[in-house]
């Protein structure tokens, strides 16, 4: 294992430098330097960093290279016993990198100065990757003037199991060859493309199907995958190559194998939330799902809750709040853990006050578990009395 080479006394007047900025921000130093100590000592000071000061503090002699990359200016400050003013050398700034790159390689106005400062560059772990980063901005400017000749096209939908979690509308349904999916959305289809579960019951529409897969139990929902009977229903019934697709990617893991029921509900949801349904599927499907879960037997709501997690964004958070405070009591749980998939901070509030005023211990313990989804860290060993937000 290698070790980090030791810093140069350019990078050490950086860090000095940044810290001493972000301190006058209102932010916190870098590496624990004491910027109170700092002051004292008089290294901080009103216009910048005293070099003068800090270098006799850390042994470092800032030579022509050195200053040539910073911007500095010289005041005179007393010291010593007897208080006399001596010339100290402050550091108000970071030279500009397109001033350094224009002494190190030239510019049209003007020809290289040489190459004095290259070695003090490369051997810094700081200006070394912004140098090397700045030498290409040339080439980053090449393809705008380039002019290719151009022809409509339409990329192809990004199907991978990663594309689909990431929330992201890429490819094919940027644009538009999902726009008509509302339209297809209470479309019925011939009879002999209708899905028939294992029960005798028939899907006539987009919109039954997506009500069987999320509330069906896994075993019939990897039933209806593995027979192709989705893929057949997009393809052959709606005429959609593209929903047809989309399903048939998503019926399939990393390895190829039918994905599980669970995977394939998340899966479906994020796409359904980011793609041109978005809207009516939080304004049917989901209000259909937890209509359901606020009136079924406990054993279901705890399978709906489940299900319904995977379609859940801030557009549900509303509802969400309305039937937590209008539900009974022994159904609240999972609507307040609900909240939590939704993703949506301003739903902090309604949880803060779940667990600090509710006196229903299962309440309390789901509202703790939804602010840990929303990313909010939990202080004290829970109880909903510390809170800290997590950065």
């Amino acid at each position: 294992m290698t070790s980090k080479p030791p810093l140069t006394d350019l990078d050490r007047i950086l860090r000095e430098f940044w810290s001493f900025r972000l301190y006058k921000k209102g932010k916190k130093p870098l590496f624990d330097i004491n910027p109170h100590e700092r002051i004292r000592k008089g290294i901080w000071t009103d216009s910048g960093v005293d070099l003068t000061r800090f270098g006799r503090e850390e042994g470092i002699q800032a030579g022509s290279e050195t200053l040539a990359l910073l911007k500095t200016s010289r005041k005179m400050v007393r010291e010593g016993f007897l208080r006399r003013k001596t010339e100290h050398m402050i550091v108000e700034d970071v030279a500009d990198i397109k001033h350094i790159m224009g002494t190190l390689f030239g510019s049209p106005e003007r020809p290289p100065e040489g190459t004095a400062l290259l070695g003090e560059l490369l051997s810094s772990s700081i200006f070394h990757p912004l140098i090397v980063y700045a030498s290409c901005s040339p080439f980053h400017e090449i393809p705008g003037h380039l002019k290719p000749a151009r022809r409509k096209q339409r990329p192809h939908a990004d199907l991978s199991p990663g594309a689909m979690l990431s929330g992201e509308r890429k490819g094919a349904e940027e644009e538009g060859a999902g726009e008509d999916l509302v339209r297809l959305y209470r479309r019925k289809v011939d009879s002999g493309t209708r899905p028939r579960t294992s029960s005798g019951r028939v899907m006539k529409d987009l919109r039954d199907v997506l009500r069987f897969i999320y509330t069906c139990r896994d075993a019939d929902l990897e039933t209806l995958i593995s027979s192709g009977s989705l893929e057949r229903f997009a393809g052959e019934g709606l005429k959609n190559p593209y929903l047809s697709a989309v399903l048939s990617d998503l019926s399939r893991d990393e390895e190829g194998n039918v994905e599980t029921a669970p995977h394939f509900r998340k899966r479906l949801g994020r796409w359904l939330l980011t793609s041109s349904l978005g809207d009516t599927v939080v304004q049917d499907l989901v209000l259909h799902l937890l209509s359901r879960l606020r009136s079924c037997p406990e054993k279901e709501a705890a399978r709906l809750e489940r299900s319904a997690s995977s379609i859940m964004d801030p557009r549900s958070t509303l509802k969400l709040e309305e039937l937590i405070f209008a539900s009974e009591p022994e159904r609240r749980h999972h609507f307040i853990r609900l909240l939590g998939h939704t993703g949506d901070r301003a739903a902090e509030r309604s949880l803060r006050r779940l667990m600090e005023y509710s006196t229903v211990k299962e309440d309390r313990s789901a509202a703790e578990e939804a602010m840990r989804l929303l990313g909010v860290e939990m202080k004290g060993g829970g109880g909903g009395k510390r809170l800290k937000n997590k950065i």
